[in-house]
């Protein structure tokens, strides 16, 4: 499945593709942060931000003034974990794909910097809406 169909193979979407009208575009995000945790489950965490909600108007979680959106991909049971580069640009391509009913397979990009990796499931965590100062300049 191509990044559009991301939401297809993450457990706990449900929310996002109503706020986002359909498929939730990760590469329009900005990218919080990527951690990678070495236990024994082994797990990567990716965190994202936006303002740019679609569905805010119809939504109860953007009321009062609150006008942005975080949320984490978390996936579990990582392996073959394989990271090129990295600098201050991040990443701006997110693909997820399953082949059959083996494990997802992730490759993150940026600039100058690609992120590789299997992992058995995917789950949406801390899905959160706050008020962000916004540029209106």
């Amino acid at each position: 499945m191509t990044a559009p169909d991301w939401t297809e193979l993450v457990a706990g979407t449900a929310d996002l593709v109503q706020l986002f009208h359909g498929p939730v575009p990760l590469a329009e995000f900005d990218l919080l942060g990527l951690l990678v945790d070495e236990r024994a489950d082994s797990g990567i965490t990716v965190g994202f931000a936006t303002t740019e909600v679609p569905g805010a108007a119809a939504s109860p979680l953007f009321e009062g003034g609150v006008n942005a959106l975080e949320f984490f991909l978390v996936f579990s049971h990582v392996e073959e974990l394989d990271i090129h580069g990295w600098d201050h640009t991040g990443l701006h391509t997110y693909d997820i794909r399953q082949a059959g009913s083996g494990p997802l397979s992730v490759r993150l990009t940026g600039d100058h910097s690609t992120v590789a990796f299997t992992a058995g499931s995917c789950r949406i965590e801390g899905i959160r809406t706050y008020r962000a100062a916004v540029d209106g300049m």
